[in-house]
């Protein structure tokens, strides 16, 4: 077994609960307006992220089933670039939605990377942490 499987594998022995990650990107590009790039992990057990419209996508599921939500944490660092906004260097309770976001306001093209891992607040069993890129390109 390799990547998500394996983990999620882990993670089921030691809780019936399996939250799983993978790399993903968010891409925006844009005219007219301020180009918008975001990864969210939603209360509802869902990820969304950007499309290159601006508009939010969902992902798929970071927990299943989608129970339990609030026993779980989320923890974020920035690998490169810059974020816009969205709570980094501790664990934040997905009970509540978390969002990471960049904007680019003005022609040009902003990029960060953020690593991202994912804890069983009553086990302490982690998710291995995963990159999410976030592209954001305003074109005029």
């Amino acid at each position: 077994m390799t990547g998500i499987f394996a983990m999620a594998a882990a993670l089921t022995a030691r809780s019936p609960l399996a939250a799983s990650i993978s790399a993903l990107t968010s891409n925006s590009a844009v005219s007219g307006t301020t180009a918008i790039a975001q990864y969210d992990l939603r209360a509802d057990g869902d990820i969304y992220t950007q499309t290159t419209s601006n508009a939010l996508i969902n992902r798929g599921s970071w927990l299943s089933p989608k129970v339990g939500m609030g026993g779980y944490s989320a923890f974020v660092t920035v690998k490169s670039g810059t974020l816009t906004s969205g709570p980094t260097g501790g664990w934040m309770n997905l009970g509540t939605n978390q969002t990471w976001q960049i904007q680019q306001p003005i022609v040009a093209t902003k990029n960060c990377v953020i690593t991202v891992k994912i804890r069983n607040d009553a086990t302490g069993a982690e998710c291995p942490p995963v990159d999410i890129t976030l592209n954001a390109q305003r074109v005029s």
